[in-house]
């Protein structure tokens, strides 16, 4: 039987120092890509690390693309790579600092039978490379319109893109399968198509157009600044809701990391300072008020103690009264 042996330390050493980078200073398709790689790696040698972490960075990083390849937008870029960095910290140390209850770093014997870890890796693997094959084959959405909006900027590199025009487009890739399913083609539309447009070029045509039209009624020519600048004040609205929108979006991410952690952080606490009672029939009970905030460590400890049990589980008859007290006690917290 082959023993499976403990990694070098020289090996665990230069991984830790590759995840450990600053990514808020890397950008989608660098650094931070190495370092996903090697997380990778890292899952499938079996090492076991908590799913939701693994979740939540593979969400942000997706999202940093979309907004890379939509939206643009460079401080909406940072707040992602900033929580990024707190992500991928965690993960890290998830590995490398225990990873739960499921890790040990004692080296285990090698299972003919996959685990169901490596099961789901490999699933996932397998989807991957038949997504990926599919895509291939048959164009999306998004590279249908790339193409499109590629060429158009070109052919049309000296002419004004109007709303009108950019209705046009979306009424013709509204009629293409993918498009109403997808939110960000949806909704932001008319940012995706500027986007393509170098803004310069676009300023010099309407100051051109502006010296035209002096030649022809000032009248006609007021009616149609009024109407431009309405047009750029619905457009800068919307893009200030936008940004309003996601800011939001950002601020409940943090609150709700912030939360959790501190929560891991209590529960630590409460099993570092009460392990000698986790045989206590009551202790599960207490633990969870105390995680709910009904009672600080006093508190917990104080009722921990009001009930004296034998060895093998059962109230002594001198803490019956002090049972009967404690069960009234907690009840008025549950």
């Amino acid at each position: 039987m082959i023993k499976r042996q403990k990694p070098k330390r020289k090996y665990i050493k230069k991984i830790k120092h590759q995840i450990g980078r600053d990514l808020v200073l890397d950008t989608i398709g660098t650094n931070q890509l190495i370092d996903y790689n090697n997380l990778v790696n890292l899952l499938q040698r079996n090492v076991i690390v908590d799913d939701t972490s693994v979740r939540r960075y593979k969400e942000n990083l997706g999202e940093q693309l979309n907004n890379q390849q939509y939206n643009n937008d460079p401080i909406y870029q940072y707040q992602l790579k900033k929580i990024s960095k707190k992500l991928y910290k965690d993960l890290k140390e998830s590995i490398f600092k225990g990873g739960g209850d499921s890790y040990s770093s004692t080296p285990k014997k090698r299972q003919s039978k996959l685990t169901p870890f490596e099961m789901k890796l490999k699933a996932q693997t397998e989807e991957n490379i038949k997504t990926k094959r599919l895509k291939m084959r048959t164009p999306n959405i998004t590279s249908i319109l790339d193409r499109f909006l590629v060429d158009k900027s070109e052919s049309l590199k000296d002419k004004i893109i109007t709303p009108e025009i950019i209705k046009k487009w979306r009424d013709k890739f509204e009629k293409i399968e993918g498009f109403k399913e997808d939110d960000n083609l949806n909704e932001n539309f008319s940012t995706i198509v500027l986007s393509y447009f170098d803004d310069t070029s676009q300023r010099q045509l309407i100051d051109k157009e502006k010296m035209f039209l002096k030649k022809y009624d000032e009248r006609k020519q007021k009616e149609k600044e009024d109407n431009d600048l309405k047009k750029a004040e619905v457009y800068r609205l919307k893009q200030i809701k936008q940004k309003k929108e996601r800011n939001e979006k950002l601020k409940i991410e943090e609150d709700k990391i912030k939360r959790e952690n501190n929560l891991m952080k209590k529960e630590k606490k409460f099993i570092k300072d009460f392990s000698s009672y986790m045989s206590n029939p009551d202790y599960t009970r207490i633990k969870k008020l105390f995680l709910d905030e009904k009672f600080n460590i006093a508190g917990a400890r104080k009722y921990l103690n009001m009930v004296k049990y034998s060895n093998n589980g059962e109230i002594k008859k001198t803490s019956l009264p002090n049972k009967r007290k404690l069960d009234s006690e907690l009840s008025k917290y549950e």
